[in-house]
């Protein structure tokens, strides 16, 4: 369990983070990069500027994420969850990023307030 862990700058590229407890965790800036992130509990934590290239997040929840300006690009986000106190805005996620219901991009979650239609 690492809640509410100070990780801003972590270089934490391909660790498995599988169904762990960040609740709240400050991981600004963080290179997450190829991170299986499956199951994890982000609630409350903060990835503002975060790398999640390559991440996988699948059933991860999300809610009240703080993921400002975060890079996505060619993550898998099937089933991860949010709500509208999640904050997405200002994502880089290209084609290669895979989400719920098989979207290829994240236009609507740039709009801020969580994923739309999820």
């Amino acid at each position: 369990m690492v809640h509410s862990a100070d990780l801003n700058g972590a270089k934490l590229t391909g660790a498995n983070l599988t169904s762990a407890n960040l609740t709240g965790a400050s991981l600004g800036r963080a290179d997450l990069t190829g991170a299986n992130l499956t199951g994890a509990d982000l609630y409350g934590a903060h990835l503002t500027r975060a790398n999640l290239g390559r991440a996988n997040l699948t059933d991860a929840n999300l809610w009240g994420t703080n993921m400002t300006n975060a890079d996505l690009t060619g993550g898998t986000w099937i089933a991860a969850n949010s709500d509208v106190y999640s904050i997405f805005t200002g994502l880089r996620c290209p084609n290669g990023s895979t989400f719920a219901y098989g979207e290829t991009n994240c236009g609507s979650a740039n709009k801020g307030g969580g994923w739309q239609g999820w």
